[in-house]
C-alpha cells in the first residue's frame, strides 16, 4: 500500500522487510547475483495483483540506492540472465551429481507415496505417448495446414502437470484427464484411417483396449485384418496377445504368404472378472512377430481365420499334492517348489544362479489428523506405514501352462491380488504380470501393495534407480551423498521414483538383477539382495497437502479400482546387463501398436490381391528407409507447421543416444549416422538441416550468445 493518507500503508515495512531477507540470501549466495523466484502453488492466481505489487516493490526497492546508499538492485530478468550473470563472475562452480529424491516437508512426511499414486492413470500417460509419438511419424510428411495432433498434444501436456500424472489430484479431475486422452487418441486414429485411403470398403482403424484383455474389434467376426506398427527404428522380437472368442485360429501373413506360429490359452478367472470389461473372451491367441530393420518403422499386415486346435498342455494345481517344477527356456531357468512359490533363478547361458523368493504384501497406512508430526497419515502424496514391515501374501493355487512357444505360471495370492509368470522361448528377460484390487478395506484399514524380490546377491546398502528412463543414479540406503541424513523413515524414507528400472549388483560375483516396469512407480532396496516396487495403493486419509480427499479409487463398481500391469525381470553379469535393459525398456515404452481394421462385413470378398493393396497403402505412411544404430533412438518426428512452406515440409525431428557413459564398453561410445540414409522415397528430398537446441526454439549456433558468453539483451539495470 503505497498511499500514505491509507491507514494500511506499508512501503516503509515492506521494502525493510524485502531487504533484510535479500541481505539474508546474500551470505549463503556466492555471487551478488540473487535469483528470486515469484509465484507458488495455490497462489499464483491473480497476475494483475501479482505485476502491480512487484511493479511498486521494485520501484520503492531501488529508490533506497538514492536515499540511503542501499546496494540491492531489484529488476525483472529470466533465467538466462542469471547464467549469464553467474557467467560473468568467472567462478569455479560445485556440481551436484545426485538429485533431490526422496523430499520430506516434515520428520513423518516423505512425498514418495505419489511415485505410485493412481496407477492406472500413470499407465494410460503412457501409453497415450506412445500413441502420440507413433501418429506423429505416420502423419509426418503429410501436409497440413495445422497440427492435426493438436487434441492429443494438448492432452499429453496437460496431464504432465504436477497434480495430474503424479496423481496427487481429485477423483474427478482424474476422470477429466482421462476423457481428454482418450478424445485425443480416438482424434488420431481418425487422421490415420483418412491418409489410408481406405474408401474401398468404408473400412477404419480400431485400437484394442488397453489394460485389460478385451478387443471388442476382433470377437464377433469369423476373420478380421489388422496391422502393426513398430515406432521403433530398430528390429523388435515382439509378443503380441489377441483377445478371441475361440480357441481355434489361425493368421496368414498375406503379404510375405507365409503362416505365423501361434499358441492359444485360456483367459485367467481373475481377468474375465474386472467388473470395467465388456469382452467375452475367454482365450487369448498369442504369436511372436520378429520384424526386422527393413520392417523396423513400417506396417505388418497379416489376417485371422478358424484353424485346427494347437492347445497347449494346461496342468492345474489346486489342493493337489505335486512335485518342484520349472520354467525354463535356452537362457533362464526359474524354479518352483511344489505350492507354486518361487524358489531359484539360473541364467544358463552365463552358468549362474541366486536364490529368488517373490511375494506380494502390502503395508498398513498410518491413521492421522496431520495435527502434529507424529500424526501424519498416508495420503495422495505422502507414504507412511504404520511398521517397517509388510504384511506377505503366499501362493493360495496355481495353475501352470507348458507350451511350445511359451510357458507360464499363474498364481493365485488372495481375493484380490494374482499373478502370471512368463517365460518365452529365446527371451533373455521374463515378464511378471501382476493384477491388484479391489484392495480390501473392509477392516478400515488403508493398504499399499508392493511386490518383494529377495535374491541372494550381496548388494551392500546400495541399489540404483533411473532418472526419467536415462541415467542410472546411485542409491544408498539411509545415506544422501550431499549432506547427512537424519532418517525417521526406514521404509518410506529410502523409496525412490522408479520410472523405467531399477537394479542391485553384486560386485564381486558378477551379477546384476534388473526388474523394469510399464509405468512410473516408487521402488527401493530395503534389505541387501531384495527389490521392492509399490504397484498399488488405497489409502483412507488425506495427508492434507492439497488434495483435500483420501486417495480412494473405487472402479466403476464402486468397491474398488483393479489395476493390471507388467514387469521385467533380467538376471545377467554386470557387463552385459546394459545391452538388455537399455533396448527393452525402450520397447516397453514404445511398444508396436496394432491396428484393428474395420472391414465392416466386407472381408468376405477380400483376396490376396486386394490384401497386398491395403499393405502398400498402410506401409506407404512411412517413409524411413534403414534401421539406426542400436545405440541411438529416433525419439520423436513431427512437422514443424511454423516453418512449413508452400513447396516444402518442415520436420522436427529429435535423435538420441540412449546409452549412458561408460556403461557398456561398445554401445556407450559416440555414433555418427547419415541422415541422407534415412528416407526412402524418391519424391522425398533433402534440401536441408538445420541443427537446434533441446527445446527446437532456437539455434545451436544461437546458443552461446542467447546463455551470455558473448552478447546478450539482458538489461541489469546497475550491478547490486
Amino acid at each position: 500500500m503505497d498511499d500514505p493518507t491509507l491507514d494500511e500503508y506499508n512501503v516503509d515495512s515492506k521494502v525493510d522487510e524485502f531487504i533484510q531477507f535479500t541481505l539474508s540470501q546474500h551470505q549463503k549466495y556466492a555471487t551478488d547475483s540473487l535469483i528470486m523466484t515469484m509465484g507458488s502453488d495455490f497462489q499464483y492466481s491473480n497476475a494483475h495483483m501479482w505485476f502491480k505489487n512487484l511493479d511498486k516493490l521494485i520501484y520503492y526497492v531501488n529508490q533506497r540506492q538514492i536515499t540511503n546508499g542501499s546496494k540491492v538492485n531489484v529488476f525483472y530478468s529470466t533465467p538466462s540472465c542469471y547464467v549469464k550473470a553467474l557467467n560473468e563472475a568467472n567462478k569455479t562452480w560445485s556440481v551436484k551429481y545426485d538429485d533431490f529424491f526422496p523430499y520430506a516437508n516434515k520428520p513423518h512426511a516423505f512425498w514418495t507415496g505419489y511415485f505410485t499414486s493412481r496407477p492406472a492413470l500413470k499407465y494410460y500417460v503412457r501409453i497415450a505417448g506412445n500413441y502420440l509419438q507413433t501418429f506423429r511419424k505416420l502423419t509426418a510428411f503429410y501436409r497440413f495446414d495445422h497440427n492435426p495432433l493438436d487434441s492429443l498434444d494438448r492432452a499429453m501436456g496437460v496431464v504432465q502437470h504436477h497434480d495430474a500424472v503424479s496423481g496427487t489430484e481429485r477423483q474427478h479431475v482424474t476422470y477429466d484427464y482421462a476423457k481428454r486422452l482418450s478424445i485425443g487418441i480416438q482424434s488420431g486414429l481418425s487422421i490415420l484411417t483418412s491418409l489410408a485411403e481406405l474408401t474401398e470398403t468404408n473400412s477404419q482403424f480400431e485400437l484394442c483396449s488397453f489394460n485389460i484383455s478385451e478387443c471388442l474389434a476382433t470377437e464377433n467376426v469369423p476373420a478380421f485384418f489388422f496391422s502393426i506398427y513398430n515406432p521403433l527404428s530398430h528390429p523388435v522380437e515382439a509378443w503380441f496377445r489377441f483377445p478371441v472368442l475361440y480357441d481355434d485360429y489361425k493368421i496368414v501373413d498375406f503379404a510375405r504368404e507365409k503362416m505365423i506360429d501361434t499358441e492359444t490359452v485360456r483367459i485367467d478367472e481373475e481377468t474375465r472378472k474386472i467388473p470395467e470389461r465388456k469382452s467375452k473372451s475367454i482365450y487369448s491367441l498369442v504369436f511372436k512377430l520378429n520384424m526386422q530393420a527393413q520392417d523396423s518403422i513400417g506396417l505388418f499386415s497379416s489376417r485371422f481365420s478358424p484353424k485346427q486346435p494347437n492347445k497347449m498342455e494346461e496342468i492345474k494345481m489346486r489342493g493337489i499334492k505335486m512335485e518342484p517344477f520349472t520354467l525354463k527356456n535356452a537362457y533362464l531357468a526359474y524354479s518352483f517348489d511344489k505350492n507354486g512359490n518361487l524358489k531359484k533363478l539360473e541364467n544358463l547361458e552365463l552358468a549362474i544362479s541366486t536364490p529368488l523368493e517373490q511375494f506380494f504384501c502390502f503395508y498398513e497406512s498410518m491413521i492421522g489428523n496431520n495435527s502434529e508430526p507424529e500424526f501424519q497419515p498416508s495420503g495422495a502424496y505422502v507414504f507412511r506405514p504404520v511398521n517397517d514391515s509388510c504384511v506377505q501374501f503366499s501362493v493360495r493355487n496355481y495353475t501352470l501352462y507348458q507350451g511350445k512357444m511359451f510357458s507360464q505360471i499363474h498364481q493365485v495370492y488372495n481375493d484380490w491380488i494374482s499373478q502370471t509368470i512368463r517365460l518365452y522361448e529365446n527371451a533373455r528377460y521374463a515378464e511378471f504380470e501382476w493384477q491388484i484390487g479391489p484392495i480390501n478395506i473392509d477392516d478400515e484399514i488403508g493398504k499399499e501393495v508392493v511386490i518383494k524380490f529377495i535374491t541372494g546377491l550381496d548388494s551392500q546398502a546400495t541399489f540404483y534407480t533411473d532418472a526419467n528412463g536415462r541415467e542410472m543414479l546411485k542409491r544408498v540406503r539411509d545415506y544422501r551423498p550431499t549432506w547427512k541424513l537424519n532418517q525417521t523413515e526406514k521404509t518410506a524414507g529410502n523409496f525412490y521414483p522408479v520410472n523405467s528400472r531399477i537394479y542391485i549388483r553384486d560386485e564381486k560375483a558378477n551379477s546384476q538383477f534388473t526388474v523394469l516396469n510399464d509405468r512410473s512407480q516408487g521402488g527401493s532396496s530395503i534389505q541387501d539382495g531384495s527389490i521392492e516396487i509399490m504397484l498399488h495403493r488405497r489409502v483412507l486419509h488425506d495427508d492434507r497437502l492439497g488434495v483435500q480427499e483420501p486417495l480412494n479409487e473405487t472402479g466403476s463398481d464402486g468397491n474398488g479400482l483393479i489395476v493390471k500391469g507388467k514387469l521385467f525381470v533380467i538376471f545377467d553379469n554386470i557387463n552385459n546387463s546394459a545391452r538388455l535393459h537399455r533396448p527393452l525398456s525402450l520397447q516397453i515404452n514404445n511398444e508396436p501398436v496394432c491396428f484393428i481394421i474395420n472391414l465392416n462385413g466386407s472381408n468376405e470378398n477380400m483376396n490376396n490381391s486386394k490384401l497386398n493393396k491395403y499393405d502398400r497403402k498402410l506401409k506407404s505412411l512411412i517413409k524411413l528407409k534403414t534401421a539406426l544404430p542400436s545405440n541411438l533412438h529416433l525419439l520423436s518426428m513431427m512437422q514443424d507447421y511454423e516453418y512449413n512452406t508452400l513447396n516444402t515440409t518442415s520436420l522436427i525431428i529429435r535423435l538420441e543416444h540412449f546409452y549412458e557413459k561408460n556403461e557398456d564398453l561398445e554401445f556407450s561410445k559416440p555414433v555418427t549416422f547419415d541422415l541422407k540414409q534415412l528416407f526412402s522415397l524418391n519424391s522425398i528430398k533433402l534440401l536441408s538441416v538445420e541443427e537446434l537446441a533441446l527445446g527446437t526454439n532456437i539455434n545451436i549456433q544461437d546458443l552461446n550468445v542467447t546463455y551470455g558468453r558473448s552478447k546478450s539483451n539482458c538489461n541489469t539495470g546497475q550491478t547490486g
